[in-house]
């Protein structure tokens, strides 16, 4: 945070193990490295992380982090300009009824449109709907139904969930060539269960692993020659 220019990259819902195994295939040259993220849901991770006031613009397709008070009926809220200069709410503006989601050529776009020095760049995916080339437009609660009822397969899951992963890295290499900011982080808010103990999800208050661990993906001016 202390640099002048920066653009962190945040991909939903996403996990290390997938990942690790992917990114290095549009996006190499980076560091990878564990970290530990401060929620397993969307919310508990904002409230818990952005604590203080950042000067840096906000693209986010994400609908807990608005250009507004958002409060979940559980008790959380999150307050967007409370605590960041400025926030681009595509979750409003990008919304896709096709897709059910914010595609990332929406995000991409208005990036572009709105560059900043400080910039925190929200993308949707790989957190389901899956709009990948496996397409599979359902959210947690109805993928876990139709897994429940035989209706879908664990691998047909986890490989709509990989292609979606697949599809959003595309779109951050190449939003990532369009900028020249010195330092890049493509990170997550927090993991994904795909099957594990018959779940689909990333509820609240977890210390599971696997929704904890996120990747830390560093690309500086060196890396990109």
């Amino acid at each position: 945070m202390s640099r002048e220019r920066w653009a962190i990259i945040v991909l939903d819902a996403c996990r290390f193990d997938y990942f690790s195994r992917l990114v290095g295939g549009y996006i190499p040259g980076g560091v990878l490295k564990k970290r530990l993220s401060p929620g397993s849901c969307t919310l508990e991770f904002l409230n818990n992380e952005f604590k203080g006031f950042y000067n840096c613009t906000v693209i986010s397709s994400n609908g807990f982090l608005q250009d507004r008070l958002i409060e979940h009926p559980d008790g959380w809220k999150f307050n967007g300009p409370e605590h960041f200069k400025r926030v681009v709410n595509l979750f409003v503006h990008g919304w896709s009824e096709e897709l059910k989601t914010v595609p990332p050529w929406e995000v991409n776009k208005a990036a572009l449109e709105n560059l900043d020095d400080r910039m925190l760049i929200w993308y949707m995916q790989p957190h389901f709907p899956a709009i990948g080339k496996l397409k599979l437009i359902m959210n947690a609660n109805q993928i876990t139904q139709a897994w429940r009822q035989g209706k879908l397969s664990l691998s047909v899951i986890r490989l709509a969930y990989e292609h979606n992963l697949r599809l959003v890295l595309s779109y951050v290499a190449k939003l990532i060539d369009r900028l020249d900011h010195d330092l890049i982080v493509i990170t997550s808010d927090h993991g994904e269960l795909l099957g594990e103990g018959g779940k689909f999800n990333h509820p609240c208050g977890s210390n599971l692993p696997i929704l904890r661990t996120v990747p830390f993906y560093v690309i500086n001016s060196r890396n990109r020659g």
